[in-house]
């Protein structure tokens, strides 16, 4: 009896590694490798929230870079009204001395006329050429610049060859005159964009970025050259007409613009093309206002026409 139960505690003893069953083993291996996967899964959790983290920083930060884009932005279009509004200034500030110049050419036109009258009807022979300009020109600030013109002619004081001297300055004081005309009128366009330009100043971001060709020297309005009809078949121009605009109408390229007829896109392109490049020439922009007649189911034609017209101008559409 006692042999077979020492035989089978030899038998029991094979089944053990250091003391533990086999099933006690796995049981243990099986423990290790829950508390492997517990610690890898909450070290993943970790970097995961940290990731969290700091992608949320990173969006904070894209907003931020983005308002700071858009902020410089908004002060280069700032710099570049204020540059504009300079520029203007400076244009407008000698508009007192071209009222005054052109006031005096056209008084010393006159006086020239008078004196080629008087000079004609008058014998000259027992009197000198001087003093009879002189007597006629007596209270005239012109009379210093006839005397001159005479001393520093080589003929005789009497000559009849100095009175044409003198009496061709005439078309020279006419054309003075006439660029000293334009040249007002081109500051009272400046005037008006510069009104133009102050308003858009007051809603940046919120416009056009040209100031207009044609504003109101008081309160910077836009005035609107031409009304453009948008129909099925093409663009109509009608031309304004403003009665205040007569003279500014005359010095601009409208010679190849069809009023009142229906033109192809192209053609409309291509007939204000000139006073397109006008505008870019003198840093500025026409209004035009836009009439919509195209038939309700024709609304891609009238955005493809209205884009057409935004290439050269900048509008007022009629609601």
């Amino acid at each position: 009896m006692s042999t077979q139960v020492l035989d089978q505690n030899r038998a029991y003893r094979k089944g053990l590694i250091l003391g533990f069953t086999m099933a006690e083993i796995s049981i243990l291996i099986i423990f290790c490798l829950l508390l492997a996967t517990s610690f890898l899964i909450q070290r993943k959790d970790q970097q995961i929230a940290k990731y969290v983290e700091e992608n949320k920083q990173l969006t904070e930060v894209k907003k931020i870079l983005k308002n700071l884009n858009r902020n410089s932005m908004n002060q280069k279009k700032f710099d570049d009204f204020f540059q504009e509004l300079k520029r203007l200034d400076e244009k407008t500030q000698n508009i007192e001395q071209l009222q005054q110049q052109l006031k005096k050419s056209r008084e010393d036109t006159k006086l020239v006329h008078k004196i080629t009258q008087i000079l004609s009807s008058e014998n000259t022979t027992n009197e000198s050429i001087e003093k009879t300009i002189s007597r006629i020109a007596k209270e005239a600030e012109f009379t210093k610049q006839l005397k001159n013109a005479i001393k520093n002619t080589t003929l005789q004081e009497s000559s009849p060859q100095i009175i044409a001297k003198i009496l061709n300055t005439t078309g020279d004081i006419k054309k003075e005159t006439a660029e000293k005309i334009e040249a007002i009128t081109e500051v009272e366009r400046l005037k008006g964009q510069l009104a133009n330009a102050q308003n858009k100043l007051e809603r940046l971001g919120k416009g056009t970025e040209m100031p207009a060709c044609w504003a109101d020297p008081k309160n910077g309005k836009p005035e609107y050259i031409f009304k453009v009809d948008l129909t099925s078949n093409g663009l109509v121009i009608h031309n304004q007409n403003l009665p205040n605009r007569v003279a500014d109408q005359n010095l601009l390229p409208l010679n190849t613009i069809q009023f009142d007829q229906i033109l192809s896109q192209n053609n409309f392109l291509t007939q204000t093309f000139p006073i397109y490049q006008w505008s870019i020439k003198h840093n500025c922009r026409f209004f035009v206002i836009v009439n919509d007649s195209t038939e309700s189911n024709q609304k891609n034609a009238y955005k493809a026409m209205l884009y057409t017209l935004e290439s050269h101008f900048y509008k007022f559409e009629i609601k």
